[in-house]
């Protein structure tokens, strides 16, 4: 465990450019001691800029793997989706265009290619029978 003091003076040495071996030898910490220290304070500093695209709340900055975030929370992520879902079908590869086997009206569907039919309704009829055939 890194005591308060030690961690800032780790933190300060490397905001100051110097690299993990260079600071282990300064501070007598082992090299893994100094890198998950920094590690630790990275993954916990918000980034410079990132902003929640919903709420416009700084966003915490993971170093890791995968996309950086542009949401806060999902609650945040499904309310902006709500709000711009012509966004996401005009960027999507998802959007199908689809002829309804009920009634032959042609509609759109987003993420659902084996869909057949137009609502709800016309699938029941198509399924059940239906004597009204359009």
């Amino acid at each position: 465990m890194v005591s308060p003091e030690m961690k800032s003076l780790v933190l300060k040495l490397r905001e100051q450019g110097l690299g993990y071996k260079r600071i282990s030898a300064e501070t007598g910490l082992t090299l893994g001691a100094v890198r998950n220290t920094c590690r630790t304070a990275e993954k916990n500093t918000p980034s410079n800029g990132s902003v929640c695209l919903c709420c416009g709340k700084k966003l915490i900055v993971s170093r890791g793997k995968g996309r950086p975030k542009k949401f806060c929370s999902d609650r945040c992520r499904n309310q902006y989706w709500r709000q711009h879902l012509d966004e996401k079908k005009e960027n999507s590869k998802s959007v199908y265009t689809k002829t309804c086997a009920y009634c032959g009206k042609i509609f759109e569907v987003y993420g659902h290619k084996a869909q057949k039919y137009c609502c709800y309704e016309h699938s029941v009829r198509d399924r059940y029978g239906d004597n009204n055939r359009k």
